[in-house]
């Protein structure tokens, strides 16, 4: 196996305490990411796959690798700091190998890096420390054709006038509800509502279908409950 290596770091300002972006990379990850338990152990694992702890310095460093056959590898660093201004600044890189032949994919990882990162800075200013219930979804039908997304914006009242930060009502799972435009692109778009983050991602434009995440911390929804009313969601929008 030929691979292609990246190594892709980017930094992410976010207001909180030490502690707090501790956590928001450990014990809530699933605050912005998908939910994970990234602990020491014996042996030094960690849960679902993501690796081995190899770097564990609270509140500040934290570092874990995969490892699979022919030298493949997926690795994550976690570098917190303080910054200025009151701010403190997540340094994160992300360094691994995918097959020679789709090398250009990493184009695509790095986009998802930035909506990834912006989520972790939303949750750290609204959201720390608050349980989450988590779900993902991906879309049925017509959810992979290639104006799948714009579909999604049109449904939701969104063009591309809309901007970060702007309020406004629109339809989600759970009915007319205010948000904040938190990440808008040609790829993704981040709301915001007072109890929850809806993140959506146009992946229709890497060839597979829309997705929705949700990180839901009003304390009342179980997954199930979540799952089934993001996935009727998309299915009502992509005729599922």
């Amino acid at each position: 196996m030929q691979w292609f290596k990246f190594n892709i770091v980017r930094e992410q300002r976010a207001v909180g305490t030490a502690e707090a972006l501790w956590e928001a990379v450990t014990t809530g990850i699933g605050g912005w990411l998908w939910p994970q338990e990234i602990e020491p152990r014996e042996g030094g694992l960690v849960d679902e796959g993501a690796g081995i702890v190899e770097a564990w310095e609270p509140p500040r460093h934290l570092a874990t690798i995969a490892e699979g056959p022919d030298g493949w590898f997926n690795r994550l660093d976690f570098d917190l700091r303080a910054g200025d201004a009151g701010h403190r600044v997540l340094r994160y890189t992300h360094a691994g190998v995918v097959p020679e032949e789709d090398a250009h994919v990493v184009a695509d990882i790095e986009r998802h890096t930035e909506f990834y990162l912006d989520a972790f800075r939303r949750y750290v200013e609204h959201f720390a420390g608050l349980p989450v219930t988590y779900t993902h979804v991906e879309a049925r039908g017509s959810g992979d054709e290639p104006e799948a997304f714009e579909v999604l914006l049109t449904r939701l009242g969104l063009g591309d006038e809309d901007i970060p930060g702007e309020r406004l009502h629109v339809d989600l799972p759970d009915g007319r509800t205010e948000v904040v435009i938190d990440y808008h692109d040609h790829y993704f778009l981040g709301l915001r509502t007072d109890t929850a983050l809806y993140r959506f991602f146009g992946r229709n434009r890497f060839g597979a279908s829309v997705g929705l995440a949700i990180h839901d911390f009003s304390g009342t929804r179980d997954a199930a409950d979540l799952t089934r009313a993001g996935q009727e969601f998309l299915d009502r929008l992509y005729g599922a």
